[in-house]
């Protein structure tokens, strides 16, 4: 498993290549940042429509976060929205929560409608992508590839095999020729 600094270091690497891959990175990175700050423009609006210090606004936000929470889990009340009555007060659902918004239960069933007409032949699709070379990444032990369309496809992680093979045939090997040359008396001991 990959540092975070390598993966980040990994992402500098392909920025300065100028690869699709890290062009499209780049353009989502880019959309999530002009989003954050659209939303955060929102927030400090709010805030000064209603007149409170950022300190705090702060300490409400903070406060909101962790006093209201949406449940997910399996079963129970998952998918419903709770509101803590103290503080440390378990899991949702349990007594240290008051219910705000339940989930809703499963509608009625209804009679299933006379089917529509089929509809017209769509145009031809494209023809898929095929793979025409690959970009090898050796300090990651990546290699990427390069579609006829210009794009790179999904990266191929070649260092679990590398790994493998290592594990079953390289060390093995050693050990074994370690032991043989002690055997003949090729290695001296440490």
């Amino acid at each position: 498993m990959e540092s975070l600094e390598e993966v980040r270091q990994y992402i500098r690497d392909l920025d300065s290549q100028n690869c699709p891959v890290a062009q499209r990175q780049r353009q989502l990175r880019e959309e999530r940042e002009r989003e954050a700050r659209k939303a955060h423009e929102a927030r400090e609006q709010q805030r000064q429509a209603a007149n409170i210090s950022q300190e705090r606004w702060d300490a409400i936000d903070e406060r909101i976060r962790q006093d209201i929470q949406v449940y997910f889990g399996e079963g129970g009340p998952g998918g419903s929205s709770f509101i803590a009555l103290y503080d440390d007060p378990g899991i949702p659902g349990d007594d240290g929560w008051q219910l705000l918004a339940g989930r809703g239960g499963r509608g009625p069933e209804r009679p299933i409608g006379a089917r529509g007409r089929k509809g017209e032949r769509g145009a031809r699709g494209e023809d898929a992508p095929t793979n025409i070379s690959w970009v090898v990444d050796p300090v990651h032990y990546r290699a990427v590839p390069t579609m006829s369309n210009g794009r790179a496809g999904a990266p191929l992680d070649l260092r679990p095999l590398f790994e493998q093979f290592n594990a079953e045939a390289v060390l093995p090997a050693v050990d074994e020729a370690t032991k043989d040359a002690a055997r003949t008396k090729l290695l001296a001991p440490l």
